[in-house]
């Protein structure tokens, strides 16, 4: 990597953090007096205009309608993510549900980890339809961990693909098309 790379890259990620913090952070709300949104009126778009982070495993697990039995809903509401992992590890067959199978990536994911994620979803034929997309930027969260930076960026390509500019607002999005940029200026795009 030569010194105009190195100060394009060092300058990507210095502007990366201020950006993330005011997609997730100037919603013009104070946090701290807010309800919270539960996982049904997050489904049914509630609190319009506000930049909500990511769901949890839980909240996507109710807001995508996935029968998970009582003990792993509890530990995933309980953000108990590497237990609940284990235990989806169980439930999780090759014909498995898609949307079960992306609690269990999303759960994974939460904890870190990220070879289990890609285990759980590489060469799915469904992740452009299940969740919204949601399996394309986890699967390409992976491979950015992995360093496969190419891999990575057609995965946050095809994750923006499946969630139009003009949907809901969403810190999701600003963030994928951030780690889409980097993952172009490593991959030497």
């Amino acid at each position: 990597m030569n010194r105009r790379q190195s100060y394009i890259l060092v300058a990507a990620m210095l502007l990366l953090l201020p950006l993330i913090w005011a997609a997730t952070r100037l919603t013009g709300r104070d946090p701290r007096t807010e309800e919270p949104v539960t996982s049904s009126a997050a489904a049914a778009g509630a609190t319009p205009g506000v930049v909500k982070s990511a769901p949890t495993p839980a909240e996507a697990a109710a807001a995508y309608g996935v029968d998970l039995p009582p003990d792993v809903a509890k530990l995933l509401r309980e953000g108990r993510n590497w237990r609940a992992s284990r235990r989806l590890r169980e439930l999780v067959k090759a014909d498995s549900d898609p949307e079960l199978v992306l609690v269990a990536a999303r759960a994974n994911a939460a904890w870190g980890a990220w070879g289990a994620v890609r285990s759980l979803l590489d060469g799915k034929p469904w992740l452009d339809r299940a969740g919204g997309g949601d399996g394309w930027y986890l699967l390409a969260r992976a491979r950015e961990e992995d360093r496969r930076w190419a891999e990575a960026a057609d995965g946050y390509a095809r994750y923006l693909r499946a969630r139009p500019a003009g949907g809901a607002p969403g810190a999701e999005r600003t963030v994928a098309e951030l780690r889409h940029a980097l993952v172009l200026l490593r991959a030497g795009r």
